[in-house]
């Protein structure tokens, strides 16, 4: 009888572990929660994104500011010398370059635009807010594909 109740206990030492089924199993979930997971942690990574050149816009729309108490003026602010164009090299922006494209836009001595577009080919162009302006009179708006987005800014 002994011998019996020692076989057994043996053959349940022997099957420790995880079964092929309880593996996939938990392979399975791991998959679902990564596809559920993945999406939003990518909204929010284009979120922070457009904090980032949201933050980087105002911060250049007050040196534009600045700039035209100098010279009462925002022409020639643009790189290179123009009015129109990317910042000039002595404007220190966030590390947005790779996911937008920013340009300065002159209108004569009395208004300017600033613009912020996704790079094409970026992921950043997924986000629903597209492009981002702001001009010299604090208007902000967002657009993508021709049309107005709201709650952007």
């Amino acid at each position: 009888m002994k011998q019996a109740s020692n076989s057994r206990y043996q053959a349940r030492v022997k099957q420790a572990g995880f079964t092929l089924i309880e593996l996939m199993i938990a392979v399975a979930i791991i998959g679902i929660l990564a596809a559920i997971a993945y999406p939003s942690y990518m909204d929010h990574v284009r979120s922070s994104r457009r904090a980032d050149v949201q933050a980087d816009l105002a911060q250049l729309s007050q040196e534009m500011e600045q700039a035209y108490a100098r010279n009462y003026s925002y022409e020639n602010l643009a790189a290179g010398g123009s009015d129109t164009g990317a910042p000039g090299p002595d404007v220190a922006l966030s590390d947005t370059s790779d996911a937008y494209t920013i340009t300065i836009s002159a209108a004569g001595e009395s208004t300017f635009t600033l613009q912020a577009a996704p790079v094409a080919g970026h992921d950043q162009t997924n986000d629903r807010c597209g492009t981002l302006t702001l001009t010299g009179a604090g208007v902000k708006s967002a657009t993508k594909g021709g049309s107005t987005v709201t709650g952007c800014w």
